[in-house]
Parts: structure tokens; C-alpha cells; sequence
């Protein structure tokens, strides 16, 4: 695909059987126009050889070392889209939440990120935003986002760069957020555009 309108960038990491349902969900969107790249982070699970075998169409960074949330910058500088859609290896966006965003876009020149909500797909039961803004249905200005269910513009990234090379882990949302925040975007969050997580509260989350 030479110019999808959406780049897919997913993060990678011993979580094969997730990742295999992630990319069959990405399979049934009904927004098509978009290109799936997955940054693996040194997967020893077999992963990456899954990856190959069974979904020939997603292209595959395989990166000799866990470097962390750091690793998206490597999906980030690959992605042909204007829009990148971030997930992580166990997070998916409901059937129609592609075609929500290329919309959302559209209609405001200012909006850099978007952050969904993200809902566990086993209680049904919403996982990101926590608190009262969870029960809220109208599209509201936020602070942050997370990597499990957000879209950002690509020219935001190429304006303010990527996630910072020296957070592992947490925080790196934060200081991107704040950076296009500072360039004159905003971030919103809309609770009609959802995202599925595979939550598992057993998993400590080490990228």
C-alpha cells in the first residue's frame, strides 16, 4: 500500500497468542486504507516467527534488544500514514473506531491526538478513562494518552518529535503529550471511538 490514510503501529512482546488476535481483529475493520507495522521488542516466545508465517501483509520490525516504549519510534519513523493509530500487543480498535478517527480529523485542524476509550474485553467494563470522565459521552479536551487506544497525527511527531529514547516505560505519553500540547495542539478524548483491551491482571507489563 503506497499511501495509507492510517498507519497501525503496535509494540511487540512475548505475547504471541494476543498479538495473533490483535492482528485477526485489525483483519475485520471496516476502514480498510490503512498499513499494519509491528515493532518487536526481542520477543522469545515466538512471536515474530508467527508474525511471518501467518500475516504476511503486516510488516515486521524485529529489534535485537527490549529498549522499552522507545521502540514505537522505530514503527513511528517507518509509517506512511498521516494518521498513526498506537496499540500495544494486546489492545484492538472496535470495528468502525478507524473510520471514527479519520473523521474526528478531518474536522478539526488543531486536534493532534486522540485518545479512546478502552474497555476490557473480558468484563466489558471500561478500563481507560478511570473515574467519573468514564461515564461521560461528549468529546472533552484531556491531558494525556495512552498507548493501548490512540491516534496521532504524523506531522505532530515530525513537528515535535517521538517518545524520548531515555523512559522505558512510563511517562513517555506524558512528555509527547506535553510537547504537542507546547506546538499548538490539542488532545481530546472521545468516548465513541473504543478500543479493546486483553486485560490480564496477572501481566506486569515490560515491553
Amino acid at each position: 500500500m503506497a499511501n495509507p490514510r492510517i498507519s497501525i503501529v503496535i509494540l511487540g512482546y512475548n505475547r504471541k497468542d494476543d498479538i495473533r488476535e490483535v492482528l485477526n481483529q485489525l483483519r475485520r475493520q471496516s476502514f480498510t486504507d490503512f498499513e499494519t507495522i509491528v515493532v518487536d521488542n526481542h520477543s522469545t516466545d515466538g512471536s515474530p516467527e508467527m508474525i511471518e508465517k501467518e500475516f504476511k501483509k503486516v510488516q515486521l520490525l524485529r529489534l535485537p534488544q527490549n529498549k522499552g516504549i522507545a521502540s514505537y519510534n522505530q514503527g513511528f519513523s517507518r509509517a506512511k500514514g498521516e494518521i498513526i493509530v498506537v496499540l500495544n500487543n494486546d489492545s484492538y480498535p472496535a470495528f468502525n473506531a478507524l473510520e471514527k478517527i479519520v473523521n474526528a480529523f478531518s474536522h478539526d485542524a488543531s486536534l493532534g491526538i486522540i485518545q479512546g476509550k478502552i474497555i476490557n474485553i473480558n468484563s466489558n467494563e471500561i478500563f481507560y478513562p478511570a473515574g467519573k470522565e468514564a461515564d461521560s459521552q461528549e468529546v472533552m479536551e484531556w491531558h494525556d494518552f495512552v498507548v493501548a487506544g490512540a491516534a496521532i497525527r504524523k506531522k505532530v511527531l515530525e513537528k515535535v518529535g517521538y517518545f524520548p529514547n531515555s523512559v522505558f516505560l512510563f511517562g513517555a505519553e506524558h512528555d509527547l503529550g506535553l510537547r504537542a500540547v507546547a506546538a499548538g495542539y490539542s488532545i481530546k478524548y472521545f468516548p465513541q471511538i473504543e478500543f479493546y483491551h486483553i486485560y490480564q491482571p496477572a501481566y506486569l507489563p515490560s515491553i
